[in-house]
């Protein structure tokens, strides 16, 4: 399978396409295959508290390759994923129950992933809540991962090391009442413009 790894470099700014995204969901018959990342919670939680989750569960796993991320201290970060259009998806289900941004443990690589594998899995407390808008390619959710704890510079230092940052999506958002009431998010194996999307700012030295 073809990896997507694309990164441009203007000034402070650096920017990444996953290199590899899976949907985790027990009954995904190809997860690292699929052209989108199915996301939905119990709805009251956007987590399980085990590895690998109940079946109420299902997220999306998205890791980014840092060959050529410049070094320095970060000034912002953000992720930002696009879902397909989807008129169940209001604003106010948006703001209610938004795509939520974790760490991930572990690494994957997605033509070998294994549901089962519970040494790669989301870290709680999460890194932010997407903001939604509503545009003519579908509905742009963007994370800005800079939470006030400080917990996604802490997770940088070390993936710098490591070579790779990896992240889960999840949502408290439930389908119990309807099927279109889940996040539909394109993988890289979307079209081009709306693949998961890195987007780092350096302070200038």
């Amino acid at each position: 399978m073809l990896t997507a790894l694309v990164c441009l470099m203007v000034g402070p700014t650096w920017t990444a396409v996953a290199s590899d995204d899976v949907w985790v969901y027990p009954h995904a018959s190809t997860p690292g295959g699929e052209p989108f990342l199915r996301v939905w919670g119990s709805g009251s939680r956007a987590v399980d508290s085990a590895i690998p989750p109940g079946d109420e569960y299902s997220y999306g796993y998205v890791q980014f390759a840092l060959k050529g991320a410049p070094a320095g201290e970060l000034a912002s970060a953000e992720l930002i994923v696009w879902n397909v259009p989807n008129e169940a998806l209001s604003k106010a289900v948006l703001k209610e129950y938004p795509l939520e941004v974790f760490g991930l443990k572990g690494s994957f690589k997605e033509d070998t992933f294994s549901f089962n594998d519970g040494s790669v899995g989301p870290v709680e407390p999460g890194f932010g809540k997407a903001e939604g808008s509503i545009e003519k390619d579908g509905i742009k959710l963007t994370v800005n991962l800079l939470d006030e704890k400080g917990n996604f510079k802490k997770m940088w230092s070390s993936a710098r090391d490591k070579g790779s940052i990896g992240f889960a999506l999840a949502s408290m958002l439930s389908p119990t009442e309807s099927r279109s009431m889940i996040y539909k998010v394109n993988s890289k194996e979307g079209p081009e413009a709306t693949r998961p999307t890195l987007k780092l700012t350096f302070k200038e030295e």
